[in-house]
């Protein structure tokens, strides 16, 4: 499970990256007097880690889909599914 809290005042909206070469980009954001830069950077260095995330709970949510169309599963047995693929446990 990642710890979202450090993520907690990054710049909303959109951002604009700009392609500096191979392996750098630039990102520029609305964040006037920097106030968000730390949070921004968090978010941007850990972009890898959330899209392997989004990609887990996503096979996670489908995996569940399908197992109650097919097996029937009950709504109770779904939540505790659920709860434990939001814990980081499956």
């Amino acid at each position: 499970m990642i710890d979202t809290d450090k993520y907690e005042g990054h710049t909303e909206g959109e951002w604009l990256v700009v392609e500096v070469g191979i392996s750098r980009v630039m990102v520029y954001t609305n964040d006037k007097d920097f106030s968000m830069a730390s949070a921004n950077r968090n978010l941007i260095a850990d972009a890898p880690h959330l899209l392997t995330e989004v990609k887990r709970l996503h096979e996670a949510l489908q995996e569940i889909i399908d197992d109650f169309e097919t097996q029937k599963t009950d709504l109770w047995t779904m939540r505790n599914r659920i709860e434990t693929i939001l814990k980081g446990e499956e």
